[in-house]
């Protein structure tokens, strides 16, 4: 018994999709898994991440679980263990324990910490969540990364720096961002293609406010200014018409 446990214990997080081609949601005796969350590269390039950090243990509120905490580092495209850098799809966790005495009820604990850049300056995120352990699902749990980004696309916009016409915009994002209330703004100006993105919770509102600066001095106001971005676009992509400052 104590071999098997032994065993187990060693096999916990160096499985990784280059060495054993492991299938998302496959399941081991005698050990439960946690699915890490999908992070494309361009999701992270239009949040502006530069880092990502997730922490998994397996928790319990009724008796104290011994720990198996490991920490897992976003880069490359890929969750890579941050010992040993090696990639890995799933982590497992011995968990006996619980199909021996099943009233023990248990929870996958998810500590992210992530960065991102607005303008020059990093902010930190942190977040904590809790994925079930249960039998019934083989102990299996499937993370989903907390943040999607926002995109604000002003790429179809053309500028005029003389005579009528759209000189710049400015836009401003309200939204929750982990446990707080963050804005970010921007400014697009001068030149066509432009589009910038920011990161946000998967639930809560985003209210976006537009103003359209036009040569001359004048503005014009987005006509959906304070509206709740998630009604007008599920994806969080917002992009831009030319208003008309002539």
């Amino acid at each position: 018994m104590k071999r098997l446990y032994r065993t187990i214990i060693q096999a916990i997080f160096i499985l990784t999709a280059a060495a054993s081609g492991l299938r998302a949601q496959q399941f081991f005796p005698g050990a439960g898994t946690v699915t890490l969350p999908e992070l494309s590269t361009a999701a992270a390039q239009s949040m502006h991440l530069t880092s990502a950090l997730l922490t998994v243990n397996l928790v319990s509120d009724a008796v104290k679980l011994p720990s198996f905490a490991k920490t897992m580092v976003w880069r490359d495209g890929a969750w890579r263990d941050k010992d040993k850098n090696t990639i890995s799809v799933q982590l497992l966790f011995p968990i006996r324990i619980l199909e021996e005495k099943p009233e023990i009820k248990a929870r996958y604990k998810l500590d992210y910490e992530t960065t991102y850049l607005r303008g020059t300056s990093p902010v930190s995120i942190k977040f904590t969540e809790f994925l079930p352990a249960d039998k019934a699902a083989s102990f299996h749990a499937k993370a989903d990364f907390p943040l999607q980004p926002i995109i604000i696309d002003g790429s179809g916009l053309a500028y005029s720096s003389a005579g009528p016409g759209l000189e710049a915009v400015q836009w401003r994002v309200n939204r929750q961002l982990g446990k707080n209330n963050a804005t970010d703004a921007g400014v697009f100006k001068g030149k066509t293609g432009q589009k910038d993105g920011t990161p946000t919770n998967k639930i809560g509102g985003v209210i976006v406010n537009i103003i359209f600066r036009c040569v001359g001095g004048g503005k014009i106001d987005w006509a959906d200014n304070g509206k709740d971005l998630r009604k007008l676009a599920p994806d969080l992509v917002l992009k831009l018409s030319q208003p008309n400052c002539d």
